[in-house]
């Protein structure tokens, strides 16, 4: 009786056990194949124009919507190899090469977007120093709820337009009601941007113009 007892205990935990074991791993697999549904990898490459010599190569690694890694790399600098690497951030939008502050040294522009209902833009930007080398502009947060306190963001709330005009940086958005909760597109901010340089390192600072 004992071994009939086991015998019928191996035949009711065998199968049990391999369809236990056919279902992590069916689990694994289907986890697998939707976090590579949401993932993917994006390589841009764009020329900056120092010695027809020197490229940018911009990595993006999306997580999902609203959510990527950026890698920014340049190829032709000799004084700095390494990449930057921004973890966490909205993905790319446009991308713009520019001379903002006209001193013979392009800047790269790197315009990133939420994909929320309402679409908050932010920019990175990568200066290339004399040195042959590059590093990132320090960009103030531009969000109503920074410790900053610009006029102009009290009536901000997304919906940018970012854009280069005769190698100028510019920014507008239309200007929202918080009472109303409603968005006047007939009354636009409009904002330059100004690179100023700060013993060697370089700020990109909003100003009103509209």
């Amino acid at each position: 009786m004992q071994f009939k007892a086991k015998l019928f205990s191996l035949l009711v935990i065998i199968p049990l056990t391999i369809a236990l074991l056919c279902f992590n791993h069916c689990n694994t697999e289907k986890n697998k194949n939707e976090k590579a549904k949401n993932s993917y990898q994006e390589v841009r490459k764009i020329n900056v124009k120092i010695n027809f010599s020197q490229t940018f190569e911009i990595r993006q690694i999306k997580k999902g919507l609203t959510q990527s890694d950026i890698f920014i790399k340049g190829i032709g600098f000799s004084n700095r190899r390494n990449a930057i690497a921004l973890k966490n951030k909205k993905p790319i939008k446009e991308i713009f090469v520019s001379d903002i502050n006209a001193d013979g040294y392009e800047e790269l522009y790197i315009i990133i977007e939420s994909g929320k209902k309402h679409p908050i833009s932010e920019i990175i930007g990568i200066t290339i120093q004399e040195n042959d080398s590059y590093k990132l502009i320090y960009i103030p947060e531009f969000d109503k709820n920074t410790s900053f306190e610009f006029n102009y963001l009290k009536n901000y709330n997304g919906y940018d337009s970012i854009y280069i005009e005769n190698q100028q940086l510019f920014r507008t958005f239309p200007s929202y009601n918080s009472v109303k909760k409603e968005y006047d597109t007939h009354n636009m901010v409009k904002l330059n941007y100004k690179l100023i340089n700060m013993n060697n390192s370089f700020s990109l600072q909003a100003v009103v113009i509209n």
